[in-house]
């Protein structure tokens, strides 16, 4: 396998080191004998990484290439001093040779300042600048310089490819201002290195030097946010998310039960807020908490991990429940995958089975509560508490993938329970016993819709049968925000009992907002 992975990997580099060797079999059949020598130590400095990444794939020796590299750059300038000597004998008395056998006759000779180019080649002076780093992807890359179509290109390895083109793949996600900002200071070194290359130093040896060693500097400093930057999506490589939601079932309404995530990365669905409300969270937010509300509708699933604020991934959590899971899992796992572009599961089940004791009228008038309203309500909240649960059990692993499948790596977070507290004590509830709930005028009953308006009894009734009669009724403050004065563009609400009774409503019906 990894020998497979080496040919698909090193593909490019591959294809350069057969392209360097046919360079040099040209060069000599050509009879360009000057350019022979540098085809021929090309092909040679191609084949070293190649054989040796090779070498360490066969052996599964991680980091050998890179480790042998490092050896060879330090020795690898008497090593061309010794090439280039012996080409100069070759070339010398290799000349004449080549002549008698009819190679180079009728050859233009190199021109002066041609030749004086590729001496003075740019990337020749830089091919020894290569800083290799350890990226957050935990792969050793490389930043150095090649030739490419007579320019001296920054290069990012380990799969050759222009610096250019590489930045412009990277798109960070939308919360991921860590990225973000190593992007944006990576283009401005690479832009800085750019200047830096074009200046022109007059062939002066010491200015050469300091814009060489210039260059090192910034390249290197380049490599620690190109390390960033690999730990993203680069390559649009990363799976997509798969995530499932059991829902669970309650007397008032749906809850979230589990969710599993066996791949999350960050490729997936727009999360979204909660955006879906039932009778329970209807009763539960009666309850207060300073001036916020006691509950809130919890997401199993993070919205800026891929969770939709529907019901399957809601589940009612106390201020306190959903600061301890944002807390241990949350914000660990929102690091990994939407910083990191960690790739991960994530399985989640909701602990239901709270007791919560019915009160009496006694209890209740000893808490505060005296009036008959106050008391529905508190009996109201505490009856929707037992569907509140009592903590979450969590896990998540980093995943890594081998062959086809990605299989479970090192534990991300490992957590047996997140206790989600809710006090019970009598006294210490606080109710907003003024509030109005927002409420389907076609699945609320006749009694829910006049607790949370102003309609009576009666105009509930005709409006909810008005509702299941047209489908673009939805809710009560959205088409009858004020009563009794109410108007609509073609009836009032005598016109719809008559219309209801008479079993004349139809389509035409659009009720007017009025304010």
């Amino acid at each position: 396998i990894d020998v497979v992975k080496f040919f698909i990997q090193r593909a490019a580099q591959i294809m350069e080191l057969v392209n360097a060797f046919i360079d040099s079999i040209a060069a000599i059949a050509s009879g360009k004998v000057g350019a022979v020598a540098k085809a021929i130590e090309n092909a040679l400095a191609k084949a070293i990484p190649v054989l040796i990444g090779l070498l360490a794939s066969i052996l599964g020796i991680s980091g050998l290439a890179d480790k042998v590299l490092g050896v060879i750059r330090k020795i690898r300038q008497r090593i061309v001093a010794g090439i280039t000597k012996f080409w100069n004998f070759v070339k010398k008395k290799g000349k004449a040779l080549l002549s008698k056998v009819g190679v180079g006759k009728n050859k233009e000779p190199i021109k002066e300042s041609k030749a004086k180019q590729i001496e003075n080649d740019p990337a020749k002076d830089w091919d020894d600048v290569q800083v290799p780093f350890k990226a957050e992807d935990n792969h050793t890359h490389t930043l150095y310089f090649a030739d490419k179509g007579g320019k001296t290109v920054l290069m990012v390895a380990s799969t050759p490819t222009p610096f250019s083109k590489f930045i412009d793949t990277i798109k960070p996600h939308k919360d991921d201002e860590r990225t973000k900002k190593a992007k944006e200071k990576a283009i401005k070194i690479a832009s800085d290195i750019a200047i830096r290359k074009k200046e022109d130093t007059k062939g002066d040896k010491t200015k050469n030097k300091k814009k060489k060693g210039d260059i090192a500097s910034m390249t290197k400093a380049l490599s620690k946010f190109v390390a960033i930057i690999f730990g993203t999506d680069a390559k649009g490589d990363l799976p997509d998310s798969i995530i499932k939601h059991i829902p669970k079932s309650t007397s008032k309404g749906i809850v979230a039960k589990s969710m599993g995530a066996t791949l999350l990365t960050r490729k997936g669905v727009e999360g979204t807020d909660p955006q879906k409300m039932n009778p329970l969270y209807n009763d539960l937010f009666y309850r207060l908490q300073d001036s916020r509300t006691y509950y809130v509708r919890g997401h199993l699933l993070n919205e800026n991990l891929h969770g939709e604020g529907i019901l399957e991934n809601l589940t009612p959590l106390s201020q306190d429940g959903n600061t301890n899971h944002l807390r241990v899992a949350e914000i660990p796992i929102k690091t990994a995958v939407i910083n990191d572009g960690a790739i991960v599961d994530y399985i989640i089940v909701v602990q239901y089975g709270r007791s919560v004791p019915e009160v009496s009228d006694d209890e209740l008038e000893t808490a505060g509560f005296t009036s008959d309203k106050d008391k529905e309500i508190i009996r109201k909240i505490r009856k929707a508490e037992q569907f509140v649960p009592q903590g979450l059990s969590l896990k998540s692993h980093y995943l890594k993938k081998e062959g086809d499948k990605y299989v479970k790596d090192k534990v991300l977070v490992n957590k047996s329970s997140v206790i989600n507290p809710v006090d019970l004590n009598l006294k210490n509830y606080k109710i907003n016993s003024e509030r109005q709930v927002r409420v389907s005028v076609k699945y609320n009953t006749p009694a829910e819709i006049a607790a949370n308006s102003q309609l009576t009894p009666y105009q509930a009734d005709i409006i909810f049968r008005a509702a299941n009669l047209v489908s673009n009724l939805t809710q009560f403050k959205q088409i009858i925000p004020k009563l009794p004065n109410v108007t609509t563009d073609f009836v009032t609400i005598d016109d719809i009992t008559i219309m209801i009774e008479e079993k004349k409503l139809g389509s035409k019906l659009r009720i007017k907002k009025v304010e």
